[in-house]
């Protein structure tokens, strides 16, 4: 009895040690298949997830949506997927659809620079500058090596009229990206809001040497060249620009090279430019090229053409002087002396703040022996302008003294 009752107890203890290993192994082998089907759904999600990004890429934004919806119910807890979808929304321009579904990918994932980034697109949409500084900002702090955060930050602040601060916060950040262009094109960009347009030649330039390919840069570039006076630059960086595929037959390029080829003694290759802008249905209306046109051919006293254009400018803009300025041009040359006078006086009331033809008409009474008549028109610009170098100088010339203060106006 003894022996069978320790066969016994032998038993049931071998037993126990059986079931107990038989647990074990089943509460590990369920741990396993839990952690293959995790590591499975997280493998078709991603497979998924890549689909829906080429799909987007391919500008098939209703296939993208279904096929991110699909690996997000796979997978709930990817911050890459809740992305996606944001930015299939900002496409589709459904900004709340696109803001929630960033808010998903942030609350999965705080520091995930996308959900920063494309959260700043959406509140920059909604004009919303505060709140999109802030998130390109704190892009910028999760990704301190991408420049395009801090650009986007700084363009916020400008936004926001907060020039010095927009500037200090890229210059704090210059020296990091030493060899990128998009910071000093930024800072060129303030330059020029700033009015410091020599400035923005130099941050331009800078931008330029960094990336030589880029025709953006270049066109700011010319823009602010133009803008210090450097004009024979602008237009040699002009007839390259419009030689570009990107920039080829702009007609706002084009207008800014006749320009700078008035500007720099070569009127009659601007008038040819510029009688080839004024032709056809779309120049005819072009108010900014029969403008220059007339200057072209005021400069190289090209009577016959004058008329036309003059002609042409009071039809496009009788409220603006120049069109009546340049008849009267056109007539004093014909030999028309009393029209051209009748016409600069209806320049002169067209022209407002404008002095030019109002210092043509003492110049020209001048010319006519009627040098009190001359002087009292010269008076009257220096009155309204007393820092009108012209006026002064006639003043000077046609009473023969020198005004170190404007005189007053006649009475």
């Amino acid at each position: 009895m003894k022996s069978l009752r320790l066969v016994q107890i032998g038993f049931s203890a071998t037993t126990l040690l059986l079931l107990a290993g038989c647990m074990s192994h089943g509460e590990h082998t369920s741990e396993g298949l839990s952690l293959a089907k995790t590591r499975l759904g997280q493998l078709k999600a991603g497979t998924e997830l890549q689909m829906a990004e080429q799909q987007f890429m391919a500008g098939n934004l209703e296939r993208a949506k279904k096929t991110t919806m699909k690996a997000i119910t796979i997978e709930e807890t990817n911050p890459k997927a809740f992305v996606l979808l944001g930015r299939i929304y900002l496409e589709e321009g459904k900004l709340e659809d696109a803001k929630g579904a960033f808010a998903k990918a942030e609350a999965i994932d705080g520091k995930n620079v996308d959900a920063q980034y494309y959260t700043g697109i959406v509140y920059e949409r909604f004009s919303q500058f505060d709140e999109a500084h802030v998130r390109y900002s704190r892009a910028a702090e999760l990704s301190p090596d991408n420049p395009q955060y801090v650009v986007a930050a700084a363009e916020m602040l400008i936004r926001l009229r907060k020039l010095d601060e927009a500037e200090r916060y890229l210059i704090s950040h210059q020296d990091r990206f030493a060899h990128n262009a998009a910071i000093r094109q930024s800072l060129g960009r303030l330059s020029a809001l700033k009015g410091d347009h020599a400035k923005a030649v130099e941050y331009f330039s800078e931008a330029r040497r960094l990336a030589p390919d880029d025709v953006l840069v270049m066109e700011e570039l010319l823009r602010a060249r133009i803008a210090v006076g450097d004009y024979r630059e602008a237009e040699f960086d002009l007839a390259a620009l419009l030689k570009t595929e990107s920039h080829k037959g702009r007609r706002d390029l084009q207008l800014l090279r006749a320009d700078c080829l008035l500007n720099t003694g070569r009127a009659g290759e601007a008038r040819a430019l510029l009688t080839t802008l004024t032709s056809g249905d779309e120049g005819a209306r072009d108010l900014a090229a029969w403008l220059l046109l007339g200057k072209a051919c005021a400069e190289l006293n090209d009577g016959p053409r004058m008329r036309i254009v003059a002609g042409r400018l009071i039809a496009l803009a009788p409220e603006r002087y120049e069109g009546y300025f340049l008849r009267a041009l056109h007539l004093k040359q014909s030999g028309d002396a009393a029209g051209a006078m009748r016409s600069l006086d209806e320049a002169i009331a067209a022209a407002g703040e404008v002095s030019e033809p109002m210092l043509l008409k003492s110049l020209w009474l001048s010319d006519a022996g009627r040098q009190q008549e001359a002087l009292e028109v010269a008076q009257q610009v220096l009155a309204v302008q007393p820092d009108n170098a012209n006026a002064r100088q006639m003043v000077e010339a046609l009473s023969g003294r020198t005004f170190t203060t404007a005189p007053e106006a006649p009475r």
